[in-house]
């Protein structure tokens, strides 16, 4: 790497110069990503106890207040609402674990299979609404 008649660097200079600048910014935007990705977001309403409930005579039953107060109490929600019934029916299966509050309240809704009384897969839709 030797410098030309004019004190001008030659092609080697400028790839590792062109070199640096690249790792520099890729570092930099690392460091922007990560601490990003560490901020609070939306928290996670998880559902994975609506497994636990099933279908007879065209409500759904089960008990589930349990796996619900353990994830108000570990996700630090003041309540948490759940509204399920069986597609086309009328009857609402609710529980409530907790109290609602003023302030922020987030839903997450969906449609989830469950066993009825004869072993056949059933519809149900839900509707989990948490408060912050």
């Amino acid at each position: 790497m030797r410098m030309g008649k004019n004190a001008e660097g030659g092609f080697m200079e400028a790839v590792a110069a062109m070199m640096v600048v690249t790792v520099a910014l890729s570092m930099f935007l690392s460091v922007v990503a990560t601490t990003g990705s560490q901020e609070n977001g939306v928290p996670e309403i998880r559902t994975d106890y609506l497994d636990d409930l099933s279908v007879s005579d065209g409500a759904v039953v089960g008990d589930v207040s349990p796996d619900m107060e353990v994830q108000k109490d570990f996700a630090g929600f003041s309540c948490i609402r759940l509204r399920a019934h069986v597609a086309g029916g009328t009857e609402v299966y609710e529980i409530t674990a907790g109290t609602p509050t003023e302030g922020d309240v987030l839903c997450e809704t969906g449609i989830i299979l469950l066993k009825d009384d004869k072993g056949r897969s059933v519809p149900v839709v839900y509707e989990v609404a948490v408060w912050l």
